[in-house]
């Protein structure tokens, strides 16, 4: 079980466990966003995982992912790619190894993030590929705790903290919730 604790203007995370109860800074995570090419909830055809150590981006990984599925007409307007931008992309297969120990070893931060890591564990399960068990916060929950606003979707959110990206590309969806994270950590110690 996860809980979320504010503690010395740092934000800390306790896992709780049978044996005992330990509590450890959060000073490394992962931020996580993708985009899907239809509405089954089992492929994805873009995705960035960024790695934050003590409040800096270390690490950003994004790509493109051939999903080997259909692409919806709404899902290729909403995020403008489309089958002819993947045909020479990796698959999640292929793509996996580049990101699994840093999605696996480390909190897993998103906006809605418990909707896009079924989508990854789906799309994993499509190429039988093991599914881990993810450590999360999610800002879309901790937005509804501790900002009021007239509306919780990301780039609403955003334009509160007077935070500009360019929606519907996974890499600057994944940074903008970064930022959302950072902004409800400092305004609420």
């Amino acid at each position: 079980e996860f809980v979320e604790k504010w503690h010395n203007r740092k934000w800390k995370m306790c896992v709780k466990n049978k044996s005992a109860e330990r509590e450890t800074m959060l000073e490394k995570y992962v931020l996580l966003d993708l985009e899907n090419p239809n509405t089954r909830g089992n492929s994805i055809c873009a995705i960035a995982v960024v790695l934050v150590e003590n409040d800096k981006v270390v690490e950003k990984k994004y790509t493109l992912i051939n999903p080997e599925d259909r692409f919806d007409p709404i899902n290729a307007r909403i995020t403008g790619i489309d089958a002819s931008q993947v045909q020479n992309a990796p698959t999640l297969k292929e793509y996996w190894s580049e990101i699994k120990e840093l999605l696996s070893e480390n909190v897993v931060i998103g906006h809605n993030v418990t909707y896009d890591l079924a989508v990854l564990s789906r799309t994993l399960q499509r190429y039988d590929l093991e599914v881990n068990k993810y450590r999360y916060s999610c800002t879309l929950e901790l937005s509804k705790k501790y900002i009021k606003a007239n509306s919780y979707k990301l780039r609403n959110l955003v334009q509160e903290v007077k935070y500009e990206y360019h929606t519907c590309d996974a890499l600057e969806e994944a940074l903008a919730c970064g930022h959302l994270f950072q902004y409800i950590i400092s305004h609420n110690t």
